[in-house]
């Protein structure tokens, strides 16, 4: 790249280059809702006019359990239950639409299938990353 990058918000006119990008990239996720009001960063970057690629951002949750790990299993899932069932209703008031969660520990299999099965959690797919803007 030897030109001018510019960046701006995506514009009517870009969609059809959007689908195409994501065609030709396989398809690997669902193209994004631009009409939905929580992808509230859409950006478009081009080479002198010509453009390159788009970037969003979402707004969205992170759910986080922690639990006495001395608790037994029967008790660890009812309390679960009553938290993600009082975590979907407070989601539902700050209109978002999904939320993440990262399984860890020796029962991070378990926990999948449980929460695959009582509250229909998809496993997500790609390499699990995060950003921290305040560099800590």
């Amino acid at each position: 790249m030897t030109g001018e990058l510019t960046i701006r918000d995506i514009q009517i006119k870009d969609l059809m280059k959007l689908d195409k990008f994501h065609h030709e990239e396989g398809e690997l996720f669902p193209l994004p809702d631009l009409g939905n009001k929580l992808y509230f960063s859409q950006k478009a970057i081009a080479e002198d006019s010509k453009i390159l690629g788009f970037g969003f951002l979402k707004l969205t949750s992170e759910a986080c359990l922690i639990l006495d790990p001395k608790l037994s299993k029967l008790d660890r899932a009812a309390l679960i239950i009553a938290l993600i069932d009082e975590m979907i209703k407070e989601l539902k008031t700050m209109g978002l639409d999904d939320t993440h969660v990262f399984l860890l520990g020796p029962e991070a299999n378990r926990t999948k299938e449980f929460l695959e099965q009582r509250f229909r959690f998809v496993r997500a797919s790609g390499i699990p990353m995060y950003l921290s803007v305040d560099g800590s």
